[in-house]
Parts: structure tokens; C-alpha cells; sequence
């Protein structure tokens, strides 16, 4: 055997005496722990008896681990960390733990007197399962009947002490245990093991950070080494304060402390760190400071600020997507003790760029709070409107006519809209105001005055009220406070409904009277009689055309104008209508329809100078007579006869429906859609002759079955190319000598294949 060999054999000899001392012995220890657990059939034992507290009592709990202690404290849902640093833990993490505790069952207990040559003792010893150097040494002590307020609530009853040590875990999952000054070793259940060994004070902690919200502050302080942005909160409305003042956005406000609020704990890094420079906290790259103002005690009227500090450092790795950062509460000149990594996405919400944090708007009053609305323009109208539950008006010294509410709703919304663009920070106006608006609010006192000042580049400059910070904002945005006061004149021109009128007459450009009139006829008696409008007939007319009329009406009765002029040119052609109210009211209306200018007048008293819609001017210049030229039907017609280019062809049908064309084969589709179209002809408007240069391209020629004809001269060329013009005779009684059909008639179909 040489060397080599022997030192082999020495170094196996070693290994087999190492796993005989440490796994045998103990296998020795578990074959006496299973004796036990048989005899005791798998029966298990509270550790505690007597138990009077619940989760929202008081409890202190201290932690010993190797590497070192841990002191928490809380009540119901507030915990937190008080050794040997301060911090928020999640409630459900620490409640478990005094529960674990309280609730401590075991199945086996191993009573010794610790002399190992005492041949009664059975079981294992401390250093055998971990318990000389303990795991974890938790101690709970609970006061039944307080609350997390131990100065508002005293303590009743006796204190509720107790310690646990934990040793190895045994079979299936229990654990080596010992309670209190108890020599004897005990099997617990494994759910202390899993909370206060495999998991730390870190997985304790609340990751959500404890970050006072919008409603609870009062000052928000951004420090960015040096340069700082600071905000306060009066009366409910936040103001910058540093280092400029003005208005802060109630909206970027909002997002900051959301972002804040809402920041979470992405790793615990360190506590109590003997270097902040490690982690770029010597020097914060950011710190965010805000105060809220709390009760000394609950139902104390007297009230302390606190002050919360978040401090963030550098980034934690080369990506820079995540910083170093620590959370102090309380004294301004608190020490970091804790040492957590964050998103850095919350930076982007923290700008140090005043622009940023001013509210735009340069009045906060709301448009649907409105109740005043002034103006005064430097070399202009000057009005006031006040808002009763009637609407809007103008005041005493008002321009002589009613408000509209539309147009009147829509200044005053477009004035509480307007944001500024850029801002001037302690302005002091070098002249006169271009104009002044007051603004009142229902409920709220005193009105906003904007003074809005001329400015270079199309813009103005806004003061509101006693502000020192000018907005500057778009010229075209103010536009409608330098509109003449007519421009916010009630747009009904007459307020009139189709139902009172028993008399319309249209005189048009072409010298043609059309006169409506129906009578009004009154049914039944005393207070019950009612008066009902008849049927309406057009003068010396059979018929008419009831759309036109209708759609006529409905957009002059009652008459709006879709803006007010301070006056008008006389107009070369001009259309003239006549309303008449069966009360006896006269209602005069001139129109342009080329401007779409218009005048009316009642009862002679004129109205003033307005401009129409372009459907009103298309309803005007409508064909009010029967625009059906030809009544007849397919089954009345004999024959067709059609003339073009020196050509003639005549279309008939058989008894069974068959088109003939000069007795031969015919296309029925095209035949059929002579003897569609030709039938109740329908004509756009009538003309009182034919254009000067109307030649007939296709003469048509229609013979009855009673034997009278029916002749449509139909033009190829035309000056608008939607239109044809025809002239249109009978062999009765010569009939209107021009009309103007459509050109996609079927009149232009070819009937022969």
C-alpha cells in the first residue's frame, strides 16, 4: 500500500465518523420524537391558555436573528418598524406573526433538566436541533384592550409576554421549538418557521410608500441641488410661491402626487448605510419635501406640521431606468435610514420648469356657474349681461334689443377656455387696456377682472385680478369680447310659428306672385273653443307644390338671422315675402339671394339689417306651383313619337306589353323608361319662355288614347349642365312655354336596340 492510498482510506475514514456524528445522532433523536408522536396520536397542544386579545390590540414584537434585531409595534391595520430603523410594515405580514405566536400548537414536548447523563431523559438536546444558537428569538408583548394610541387608551389587564425560540425544522415541516424559561423542547407547527426565518423584515415592509396625498398637504417643495420650486396650498387653491408666484395647474398638481403616491418599492437596498455617497444620497440628484398639518391627538384641536422627505440619488445600474432613494418623516434634518430603489419614470412628473406647474387659464370661474358677463372695449362697445332663471340679458343701459343665449353661452365659454400660450412673469403694462371683461359666479364673491393689454405677434397680454403674472394668449382667442355688441343680438328676427299664418305671398325675381292663403275656423264653444288653421290653396292655381311651401315655412316661421349687420347695400334683385297672422300681425321680409342680406319689418316697423341662411334663400327661390307637367300614365298613351336629327321613330305597346319601334324590335328597357318618365313629367322650375339660343334636340311626341297629344321639346345644349330645357304643348290648350327638366331623365334613352 503506498502513500497515496493510505491518505485516501484516512480522508474516507474522516468522512464516514463526520456523517455518523451528525446524521446518525440525529436519526437516534427522530426515532425517539416518533415514539412520542405515536403516543400522543398526532394530537396537538396550544402553548398558550387564557388568551384575551385580538389583532387590534397593541403589540410590540422584537425579532433576533443571527445577524441581528428587529423591533416592530402596531394595532389592526397599522404596523410599522421602530428598530433599528423606522418604517411602514404591511399590516397582514406583522398581524401573522402575533397570530403564529398566540396561536402556537405543538405535538411533541421533550422535557429535560439539560444533563445528558440523566438515563431518564428522552429526546433530543438544544445543541441537537439548532436551539443552542436559536434561528429566530421572537418575543411578543401585547396589552389586551389597547390600541396602536397607547397614550389615548391604557392598557387593561394584565400584559400578554411571551418569547419563542426556533431551532432546525424537524419532519414533515414542524419545527424545534422552546417558550419562555421552559427547558423542554418542543415540535411546533411550521408556520412560524416560514414567517420569521425564510422570509426577513424586508419582505415585512409595505412597498407602497407612505406619501401624503393632495387633499392632506399643504406645501410642496421640489430641490434640485440648489434650485428649488416650491408650492403652498391657500384656501384650497395651490400658488407657487418660489421662485416665482402665480396660479399652479390644479391638473399637473394631481399628477405629481399621483405619481408620488403611487410609487412603489422596487428592492430594499440598505438600512442604517454607514455611506449615503454609495447610493448618490449625500448630494440627492432630487428632493421632494411636503408638509401636512395633523391633529396632536385625535379630537385635539391643536394641530402639528410634519414634513415628509423623499430623496432620490443615482440611478442603480448602467440602464438608469431605476434610483436609489429614502424616505424621511418628521425632523426637516432627519438622517436617512433606509435605502430603497424606485422607477425613475416619477422624475418625468417633477419638473423644475415653472411653465410647467402655472395653471393656463386665465380665469378659474366655470362657464356654467356663470351669472355676469362685462365688457369694456377702449374705443368700443361697452355692455353688461347679468343671468336670471329667464337667461341672459342686458342690463338698464343695454344696446336697446334682447340678448341671444347661444351666442351670449358661447362668449362666456370661450372666455373661461382660453389658456395661456407663454407667461410674464411680474408684468407691468406700458399703456391703457385694450379692454376689460368682468366675470361673476353664483356663489362665489367678488368678480374676476381681466384686463387684457395689446401685445406684438398677435397676441395680448391678460392681468386677472391683482395678479403680478401676465398671460399671453392668442389674439384670435379674445376675438369675440372686440365684436360689435350686435353680434350678441337675439338672432330670432320674429318670433312667429307656421301656425298663426293665414296669408303667405312670394314675389320672386322673375316677377312671379305666388299668394297661400287658408282659412282658420273656430270649433267649439266658450272656454273649450279652439281655432284650427283649414287647407292651404295657392291664387289661381288648381295645385301646388305642398313641400315647397312647407319647407318654407319652416324656416321663416319664426324667422332667425344667422348674424346682424349695422347695414346693407341696396340690392339689384331681390326677393319679397309677405306673412300674415290670422291676429291681424303683418310680417315683411326682403331677401338678396346673392349676399343672403336681408331687411324685415312688422306692422311697417322696421327690424333691421340681418344675413339669412343659404336654406332659407333655397326655400325662397323654390318652384311653389305643380312642378307634375304632364299627368298622365303609362296605360293612357297610344304612342310615341320621337324626332331627332331629321329622323322620326314612333314607340308603341301591344295589348301583352311588347315595345314596337316602326314596327320593329324594340329595347324594352329603354322603350319602358320613355313611357315611365314622359308619364307624370316633372319639371324643376318654370320659366316664363325659352332661353334666347333653345334649340329643340328631341321633340316628343305623345298621342293619347283619347286622341289629344301631348308635345316636350327637349334642348341638347344647355348653359348649366345639370339642366335641360323643354318647352311643353298640347293639342287642347297651349300650356307654359318653358320649363327646365333634369338632364338624367330617361327622356335621353335610346329605344332602339
Amino acid at each position: 500500500m503506498n502513500i497515496r492510498t493510505t491518505l485516501v482510506l484516512v480522508v474516507l475514514l474522516a468522512v464516514v465518523a463526520g456523517f455518523f456524528y451528525f446524521f446518525e445522532r440525529g436519526r437516534a433523536t427522530t426515532r425517539q420524537i416518533e415514539e412520542a408522536r405515536n403516543a400522543s396520536n398526532g394530537d396537538y397542544t396550544a402553548a398558550f391558555t387564557g388568551i384575551d386579545f385580538t389583532d387590534t390590540d397593541h403589540a410590540t414584537v422584537t425579532i433576533t436573528r443571527p445577524e441581528g434585531s428587529v423591533t416592530f409595534e402596531g394595532a389592526g391595520e397599522t404596523w410599522k418598524q421602530t428598530a433599528p430603523v423606522q418604517f411602514p410594515l404591511e399590516s397582514w405580514s406583522a398581524k401573522q406573526i402575533v397570530r403564529d405566536v398566540r396561536d402556537l400548537q405543538y405535538s411533541e414536548k421533550f422535557p429535560h433538566t439539560g444533563d445528558k447523563s440523566d438515563p431518564s431523559h428522552k429526546g433530543p438536546y438544544p445543541k441537537d436541533v439548532g436551539l443552542d444558537s436559536p434561528l429566530a428569538t421572537i418575543k411578543v408583548e401585547v396589552s389586551p384592550g389597547s390600541s396602536s394610541d397607547k397614550s389615548a387608551q391604557p392598557p387593561k389587564g394584565n400584559r400578554w409576554t411571551h418569547t419563542v425560540k426556533l431551532g432546525r425544522q424537524s419532519l414533515g415541516g414542524r419545527v424545534y421549538a422552546m417558550i419562555d424559561e421552559d427547558p423542554s423542547i418542543y415540535v411546533v407547527l411550521g408556520n412560524i418557521y416560514s414567517s420569521v426565518v425564510e422570509h426577513n423584515i424586508h419582505d415585512w415592509r409595505r412597498k407602497s410608500l407612505p406619501i401624503p396625498g393632495e387633499t392632506a398637504s399643504k406645501s410642496l417643495t421640489l430641490n434640485n441641488q440648489g434650485q428649488a420650486l416650491s408650492l403652498e396650498k391657500t384656501d384650497g387653491a395651490w400658488l407657487l410661491d418660489q421662485p416665482e408666484s402665480g396660479r399652479a395647474s390644479d391638473e399637473k398638481i394631481k399628477a405629481a402626487f399621483n405619481a408620488l403616491t403611487s410609487l412603489y418599492v422596487n428592492e430594499f437596498v440598505a438600512d442604517n448605510p454607514s455611506s449615503l455617497a454609495l447610493y448618490g444620497l449625500d448630494h440627492p440628484s432630487m428632493t421632494v419635501e411636503i408638509q401636512t398639518t395633523t391633529p396632536v391627538k385625535e379630537g385635539d384641536a391643536s394641530k402639528v406640521d410634519e414634513v415628509t422627505r423623499l430623496l432620490i440619488g443615482s440611478p442603480t445600474d448602467l440602464k438608469a431606468d431605476k434610483v436609489f432613494a429614502s424616505l424621511v418623516t418628521g425632523n426637516r434634518g432627519g438622517k436617512p435610514e433606509v435605502v430603497f430603489s424606485i422607477d425613475k419614470s416619477v422624475l418625468d412628473k417633477l419638473s423644475l420648469n415653472v411653465k410647467d406647474w402655472r395653471d393656463p387659464r386665465i380665469t378659474v370661474m366655470q362657464p356654467r356657474g356663470l351669472n355676469s358677463l362685462g365688457v369694456l372695449v377702449h374705443e368700443g362697445p361697452v355692455y353688461s349681461l347679468t343671468k336670471t332663471v329667464e337667461g341672459w340679458g342686458f342690463d338698464a343701459e343695454g344696446p336697446g334689443f334682447t340678448a341671444d343665449q347661444g351666442l351670449v353661452g358661447d362668449l362666456a365659454t370661450s372666455l373661461t377656455n382660453v389658456k395661456a400660450e407663454d407667461y410674464q412673469p411680474d408684468f407691468k403694462p406700458a399703456g391703457p387696456e385694450a379692454a376689460v371683461v368682468k366675470l361673476g359666479m353664483i356663489g362665489k364673491p367678488g368678480a374676476d377682472v381681466l384686463r387684457i393689454y395689446p401685445r406684438d405677434g398677435g397676441t395680448y397680454t391678460v392681468l386677472r385680478n391683482d395678479e403680478s403674472v401676465g398671460y399671453v394668449v392668442k389674439a384670435s382667442d379674445l376675438a369675440g369680447v372686440f365684436e360689435p355688441v350686435l353680434k350678441l343680438r337675439n338672432r330670432t328676427v320674429v318670433d312667429t310659428g307656421g301656425a298663426k299664418i293665414d296669408r303667405v305671398s312670394i314675389a320672386n325675381m322673375q316677377d312671379d306672385t305666388f299668394t297661400f292663403t287658408r282659412q282658420f275656423k273656430t270649433q267649439g264653444e266658450g272656454e273649450k273653443a279652439t281655432t284650427e288653421p283649414g287647407d292651404w290653396s295657392l291664387l289661381n292655381m288648381d295645385s301646388y307644390d305642398h313641400e315647397a311651401l312647407d319647407n318654407l315655412l319652416a324656416r321663416i316661421a319664426p324667422l332667425r338671422a344667422e348674424s346682424w349687420l349695422e347695414s346693407v347695400h341696396q340690392p339689384l334683385n331681390f326677393i319679397h315675402v309677405t306673412l300674415h297672422e290670422h291676429d291681424g300681425r303683418t310680417i315683411d321680409l326682403t331677401v338678396d339671394p346673392t349676399s343672403r342680406h336681408a331687411t324685415a319689418a312688422v306692422d311697417g316697423k322696421d327690424i333691421g339689417f340681418f344675413t339669412v341662411s343659404q336654406t332659407v334663400v333655397e326655400s325662397l327661390t323654390a318652384e311653389f306651383r305643380d312642378r307634375v307637367i304632364l299627368k298622365i300614365t303609362p296605360s293612357d298613351i297610344a304612342s310615341i313619337s320621337l324626332d331627332q336629327n331629321g329622323k322620326s321613330i314612333i314607340v308603341t305597346q301591344d295589348a301583352e306589353g311588347v315595345y314596337k319601334v316602326s314596327n320593329a324590335d324594340a329595347d324594352s328597357a329603354s322603350c319602358g323608361a320613355i313611357y315611365s318618365s314622359l308619364s307624370g313629367l316633372t319639371v324643376e322650375h318654370y320659366l316664363s319662355s325659352p332661353p334666347a339660343d333653345f334649340k329643340p334636340a328631341r321633340v316628343f311626341t305623345i298621342t293619347m288614347k283619347d286622341s289629344s297629344t301631348h308635345q316636350v321639346a327637349l334642348s341638347g345644349t344647355t348653359v348649366n349642365v345639370d339642366d335641360r330645357y323643354a318647352t311643353i304643348s298640347d293639342s287642347r290648350s297651349k300650356r307654359l312655354s318653358g320649363d327646365v327638366v333634369k338632364s338624367g331623365d330617361a327622356v335621353q334613352s335610346d329605344p332602339v336596340e
